[in-house]
């Protein structure tokens, strides 16, 4: 493909160092204000410290969901049992039938199952310190798209800024998100809430000294990229 979002810098970062011709354009997401973690109401567990020895979801190795549930059991100091459990809608069936402890997900997935008390949030990405101010997902692309249609990228960016401004100003954008979802209006209309207009301005790479020492203390790449090397990796387009 030309062009991927919201691509986990863990990912990003293993597959540059081992050659992959992959580049980023922009940051997606600061942070993972949308995400949580959650069990069925009759579950036992009732907080982060709860947690020692149980299995919990994320979806894939190296994406934004693995790197935050990292990153909270490291600053609870917490020996839990991190399971890749694939997309949203099968990790919900894996939690609801006991196949794993914790589920996440992001909203406005399953929002309305904890307003109706169906689920219980055991923690957010916000209660994650450290990636509060670091970028945890990139848009990327490829060396042969960058070399022969940067007017491309550089206007699909344009057009992807002024989206999100768009977004974040009409309220007609959450009626648009809900069909384009098939989620009923009232499962998205705190959307905005969760993820605030900061966390998706795509011109800044919050934190990058952060995101590469972590990289290399989770094992994502063997030693820190030079400043040369993260100059070729990140070419974000100017406005």
């Amino acid at each position: 493909m030309d062009i991927a979002v919201g691509v986990g810098v863990g990912s990003v970062l293993s597959a540059f160092t081992r050659g992959a011709p992959v580049r980023v354009i922009s940051g997606e997401m600061i942070g993972s204000p949308n995400q949580f973690w959650y069990v069925p109401a009759n579950s036992p567990i009732r907080t982060i410290g709860d947690l020692a020895g149980r299995t919990i979801g994320y979806s894939v190795t190296g994406s934004s969901s693995h790197l935050a549930l990292l990153e909270l059991l490291r600053q609870h100091h917490v020996a839990a049992k991190p399971t890749a459990t694939g997309g949203m809608p099968g990790t919900l069936t894996a939690a609801m039938s006991q196949q794993i402890d914790v589920g996440w997900a992001s909203a406005p997935f399953a929002v309305d199952l904890v307003e109706a008390g169906k689920i219980r949030v055991i923690a957010r990405g916000t209660d994650v310190a450290v990636l509060n101010d670091r970028t945890v997902r990139w848009n990327i692309t490829n060396l042969d798209m960058l070399a022969k249609r940067a007017d491309a990228i550089t206007r699909y960016m344009r057009a992807y800024r002024e989206t999100i401004d768009w977004m974040y100003r009409d309220a007609a954008a959450l009626d648009i998100y809900a069909d384009y979802a098939k989620l009923p209006a009232s499962q998205i209309r705190n959307v905005r809430d969760y993820i605030p207009k900061t966390a998706v301005e795509p011109g800044r790479i919050a934190g990058m000294g952060e995101i590469i020492a972590d990289a290399v203390q989770l094992k994502f790449i063997a030693a820190p990229l030079t400043e040369p090397q993260t100059r070729e990796l990140v070419q974000i387009p100017s406005r």
